[in-house]
């Protein structure tokens, strides 16, 4: 052996960063009567594993809202999914911090105009402020969000007319939905 050539006794292993990504899914959860569906049921989904993952979302209704986090268990409500986006990542070592912030979120009851989807946009603002990279303010202060989730779901097989299908009370930002994605397809 040559003198300029070092052997190593031992080789420390690499550990390489295992990243997740945070993605919003959406439920679909009956409605009061033909043309009234209740809002779409939003929650944040970290899949850890081939068809596992975590869940943070609120549960029950106006009375009764709780957080609710599970770990490495199955997306829940199969049939009632209807479509996801994802909005930013995490790493493996951090899904215990990202579970201890959500879980802190406020929930307020007894508030008819609070839902799931102010949740998950407060828990976004949470998460990005405390270090996450998950998306801008801009986009999910300024309707960004729920215009992402109706085309998800206007794109869901069996849904003709989403405006029926998720109430009118969001005629306005289908409207602008439509109108935003037919400009851009036009540009290209």
């Amino acid at each position: 052996m040559s003198d300029n050539i070092h052997v190593c006794a031992t080789l420390a292993p690499i550990k390489i960063t295992q990243y997740y990504r945070i993605a919003l899914v959406q439920f679909w959860r009956g409605q009061k009567e033909p043309l009234r569906p209740y809002p779409l049921h939003w929650a944040l989904y970290v899949e850890t594993g081939p068809g596992v993952g975590n869940t943070y979302e609120i549960v029950g209704d106006q009375s009764t809202y709780t957080f609710r986090m599970t770990v490495d268990q199955p997306l829940a409500n199969k049939e009632g999914y209807r479509g996801c986006c994802y909005l930013g990542r995490v790493s493996e070592a951090k899904l215990p911090r990202m579970g201890a912030i959500l879980a802190k979120i406020e929930v307020f009851r007894n508030c008819p105009i609070w839902n799931s989807h102010d949740w998950v946009e407060t828990a976004l603002r949470t998460l990005r402020d405390s270090g996450f990279p998950v998306h801008s303010k801009e986009e999910v202060l300024h309707g960004c969000l729920q215009d992402e989730m109706l085309w998800q779901l206007e794109d869901w097989p069996g849904i003709e007319d989403v405006v029926e299908f998720v109430g009118y009370q969001y005629l306005e930002c289908v409207i602008y939905s439509k109108s935003r994605r037919l400009r851009t397809e036009g540009q290209e």
